[in-house]
């Protein structure tokens, strides 16, 4: 117990006492990886336009960087983050393959952030690049929602259609994509370019790359056909047709843009 007590008030010691320290707020703005690709059409794949496609993911990061090396500018990570994602569920009707409607989704998480990053400075400490990592554990306000509509016309008049789409965010769940965890950790690789504005501030630019960006669904819809103003049969649809023990997956890298300001001060 002495020896814990030990190591951690030396670790508060260290931070009170290091020379510098950051205290940086970032915006950033991106998609997946996935959306810059052209999907490659195999037996396995060729529905995969029938399923949640992402749009944009958007955030705020703020981290406080005290130093673990100083001499060679390693520092620690600590800090957390606010974003929000959209994403859209196409509703494809199986007679004509028609899209009819989007269902658009987003979601809010929150992040708490430990990692490391190094600094390299140039020009006399007035320009630097950071790079490192950092891992997030992600907290969801609303674990599960729900969006559902009945039966309503779109833009055809021939067509209607109703829907249920369950959204979890809760815990992992057994899923026809094989992906294998619940997506409440994930990484952030990032490369950032500083520029000094005084001795004190500096506004920074770069990329970030996040991974493990998931969640779980149920999807189902039906469509009722007209001919000359008479109802025709309602046909249901659960999509891919899966067992109901597993639920749809997805699962994004991310690619951000990034831009922010850093205010050190020095002891």
């Amino acid at each position: 117990m002495k020896i814990l007590t030990t190591i951690i008030l030396a670790f508060i010691c260290h931070f009170v006492t290091a020379q510098n320290k950051h205290v940086s707020i970032n915006y950033r703005f991106g998609s997946a990886i996935e959306n810059f690709q052209i999907p490659v059409v195999l037996k396995t794949t060729r529905l995969e336009h029938r399923k949640i496609r992402p749009v944009w993911d958007q955030g705020l990061v703020v981290l406080y960087s005290p130093p673990l090396w100083e001499k060679y500018g390693i520092y620690y990570n600590f800090g957390g983050e606010i974003s929000t994602s959209k994403y859209y569920q196409p509703i494809v009707e199986r007679k004509y393959t028609y899209n009819i409607d989007n269902i658009e989704l987003t979601h809010t998480r929150l992040g708490m952030i430990i990692g490391l990053e190094k600094h390299l400075k140039f020009y006399e400490d007035r320009c630097a690049i950071n790079f490192g990592v950092n891992a997030a554990y992600r907290l969801f306000p609303q674990q599960y929602k729900q969006y559902a509509k009945g039966y309503h016309f779109n833009n055809e008049h021939w067509i209607e259609f109703s829907y249920t789409l369950n959204v979890y965010r809760d815990d992992y769940h057994r899923n026809e994509a094989n992906i294998g965890q619940s997506g409440k950790v994930g990484l952030d690789f990032f490369t950032h370019v500083s520029f000094a504005i005084n001795n004190s501030s500096a506004v920074n630019f770069g990329l970030n790359l996040t991974t493990h960006n998931i969640f779980f669904y149920e999807f189902r819809h039906s469509v009722r056909y007209y001919q000359d103003g008479t109802e025709g049969p309602i046909y249901w649809y659960t999509d891919l047709g899966i067992e109901p023990k597993y639920k749809y997956g997805i699962q994004t890298t991310n690619l951000y843009l990034s831009f922010g300001y850093t205010y050190t001060w020095t002891k």
